[in-house]
């Protein structure tokens, strides 16, 4: 008995042992680099022994800001030449709409019909930075929209001068938020979109990202953007590590 016992316990330590051996080195081997505390790989850890297709993304949540004065908060002006387009930065809105920081964005696809797609006449725009990897950039805008409102866009990303995706987007999400809607979409595997395109997108790379959007008729969709203030935190999510169906996702290398 006492011998069996003792080739019994010496098999199951060799078969531990063994299980070690095996595991062990492909979790240690993309060890090598670690991605810095927020991020995380989307490229490279199918290939533990090559760290030279590893790619890492960093989450980044921004809100979006007025830059025009408090004497005239309508973003609207920058298409007329007056003020900045709104941008986007990390600091979360602390003041209510009624304040002097909040921003607004009269829109109403007449100017994308009959003018310019996405002309910042008429369509909400707005421009800023994000220094890194991009991989998907979802977006929370708010609006006041008419009874009517289709729940239809027209949208557009442009990364570096590059036009990503421009689309007429039908059902886009949205909730009522006091008297106001939540529209969330996000564009999705923009790593290969850019890729496709021959931009580059490493952890180095200043981007400069314009986002547009307007509703698609004319008579039933004006709508009045609002952000800048915290029953409206309009803002852009870079890298976000958890969609859901609660965003319409978007993606360019589809089709």
């Amino acid at each position: 008995m006492r011998s069996t016992l003792t080739r019994s316990t010496l098999a199951t330590a060799m078969v531990m042992t063994l299980a070690l051996a095996v595991a062990g080195p492909a979790a240690a081997t993309h060890n090598g680099e670690q991605p810095p505390a927020g991020c995380r790989w989307i490229r490279g850890t199918d290939t533990p022994e090559d760290h030279t297709d590893d790619v890492y993304v960093c989450r980044q949540n921004t809100w979006i800001h007025t830059t025009i004065s408090a004497d005239s908060k309508l973003g609207n002006l920058a298409g007329f030449g007056q003020g900045s387009l709104p941008s986007w930065d990390t600091r979360m809105p602390t003041e209510p709409m009624t304040s002097s920081s909040s921003g607004f964005y009269v829109t109403n696809s007449a100017f994308h019909q009959l003018v310019a797609p996405q002309d910042p006449r008429g369509s909400f725009v707005a421009q800023g930075t994000y220094t890194g990897v991009i991989d998907n950039v979802a977006v929370d805008l708010y609006a006041f929209v008419s009874p009517t409102y289709s729940q239809d866009l027209n949208l557009e990303l442009v990364v570096d001068g590059e036009p990503i995706l421009a689309a007429t987007v039908v059902d886009v999400r949205n909730t009522t938020v006091g008297n106001l809607r939540r529209i969330r979409y996000a564009f999705t595997n923009l790593y290969d979109a850019m890729a496709q395109l021959g931009m580059s997108n490493q952890n180095e790379t200043v981007h400069t990202l314009k986002l547009a959007a307007n509703g698609v008729y004319i008579i039933d969709d004006p709508m009045v953007f609002a952000y800048d203030a915290t029953e409206a935190p309009a803002g852009v999510v870079f890298n976000h590590d958890a969609l859901t169906s609660a965003y319409t996702q978007l993606d360019p290398t589809a089709g």
